[in-house]
């Protein structure tokens, strides 16, 4: 068997630190906040080109769903650290 931590098939509720690059950091942090998404400001750190979010690792496309809806571009996504 092998191990789907911080793989696509992980449905767990662990958290990972994930990087998300934009071109407008502000318009896109106001974009998530309006959404369904459940998760704390705290959860949230502004960078200079974009922002990490603490989130389960099946909330990855679903933010990036909602910022293309909303016609922001996404420029890079990186997993950082696992909590």
């Amino acid at each position: 068997m092998r191990a789907t931590c911080n793989t696509p098939k992980d449905y767990s509720d662990n958290k990972i630190e994930v990087y998300f690059e934009v071109a407008d950091v502000d318009s896109c942090i106001k974009t998530i906040q309006k959404s369904d998404f459940a998760f704390n400001l705290t959860d949230l750190e502004e960078k200079e080109y974009g922002f990490v979010l603490s989130i389960a690792n099946q909330v990855i496309p679903e933010i990036i769903r909602v910022l293309l809806t909303d016609n922001h571009a996404v420029y890079q996504v990186i997993r950082l650290k696992t909590h």
